[in-house]
């Protein structure tokens, strides 16, 4: 009566419950016309993904997942899939290492080391970064900082530390321990528990993202640490579409399964080349947190009733959804575009 459209989002819901069954599918026959989008989010903190319900197991919650995509397939169809109209986003569990962290100048430059990370920088300095502010969002609604940040080389390794030697063997070039490297912005930002670094905090221009936070002990911040913000599944994506010549927002109407499982792969050795001595702790933060649950969305994009579009006879389409760190939109249609909002 009153024309009003309404926008949904959930995890889902059992489908052992008679009751429930029967009123999603309701909603899915009698209103979908109601619906302005809807966003199905696949997520690590689910009761049926953690078992903390001695009555759930992971096995149910995707026959569950499966199930609420065939009930509400027809109005995802009717909206058209997408990142605002429907979608299934894929929320992974953050990175976070407690550990000291270091902050101090060694021969004229600004070190700071936090677990498995040595940031040192490019140029000599006293340590005293300006602090940076959001002045306001682009075109992109991305953040405009006040300040360009300054050059600093991310070391990762696991058997790394703050030493003079170190350093030196840093700015050298002849560290003997195994190690990544890369150059980045370095920022420093403030909340309310306090002061904070974060190197390359936005999206890179081919639209990956590798963000690192420390965080120094303050008064209100009892510990000190990081978050590894880098969105693996998201670089992964891109760098798949980028070797086959797509762009970063280009359609991918011919991928199929074997394309996933081609990602699924790339991303196992991701996590095995971090174990091996770079940083174990995100080798196995991907491996045993990130993986699995992509790796369980296929199950449901292939369970009766949902029945994919086929991009051409004999081919499988491809099964990205719009990943929170995690990458893409719910491509049962066959499109694989990956979303710049993934977190």
């Amino acid at each position: 009566m009153l024309g009003v459209r309404l926008r949904v989002s959930s995890v889902g819901y059992s489908s052992l419950n008679p009751r429930l069954v029967e009123m999603h599918q309701r909603i899915a026959d009698q209103h979908a016309e109601v619906f302005d989008g809807i966003r199905l989010s696949l997520t690590p903190y689910t009761i049926g993904w953690t078992g903390a319900d001695p009555a759930t197991s992971r096995a149910q919650f995707v026959r569950d997942f499966a199930h609420a995509l065939a009930t509400y397939r027809s109005a995802f169809d009717q909206l058209g899939h997408g990142p605002a109209t429907a979608a299934v986003e894929m929320r992974f569990a953050p990175l976070l290492g407690l550990a000291d962290l270091t902050d101090t100048v060694i021969d004229g430059r600004h070190v700071l080391a936090c677990g498995p990370h040595l940031l040192v920088s490019l140029d000599e300095h006293d340590g005293e970064l300006p602090l940076t502010e959001v002045e306001r969002l682009d075109e992109r609604t991305q953040p405009v900082f006040s300040t360009e940040g300054r050059r600093y080389l991310h070391l990762v390794g696991d058997q790394l530390d703050a030493e003079s030697a170190t350093v030196r063997a840093v700015l050298g070039g002849h560290l003997d321990v195994p190690y990544r490297a890369r150059a980045v912005r370095m920022f420093r930002f403030s909340n309310a528990d306090g002061d904070y670094y974060a190197a390359d905090p936005d999206f890179h221009s081919d639209g990956t993202f590798t963000a690192l936070h420390l965080y120094p002990a303050t008064e209100n911040r009892k510990r000190s640490g990081y978050t590894d913000a880098t969105r693996h599944v998201l670089n992964a994506l891109l760098a798949y579409k980028a070797a086959r010549g797509l762009g970063r927002r280009d359609r991918f109407p011919h991928a199929t399964y074997s394309d996933v499982d081609a990602v699924l792969t790339q991303l196992d050795t991701i996590a095995a080349g971090l174990g091996d001595g770079v940083d174990r702790c995100a080798g196995a933060h991907l491996s045993e947190s990130v993986i699995p649950l992509l790796r369980s969305y296929p199950k449901p994009c292939t369970s009766p009733g949902i029945r994919p579009r086929r991009s051409s006879p004999g081919t499988s389409p491809s099964i990205p959804g719009r990943s929170s760190t995690k990458a893409g939109r719910w491509a049962c249609s066959g499109a694989w575009s990956p979303s710049t909002a993934s977190r």
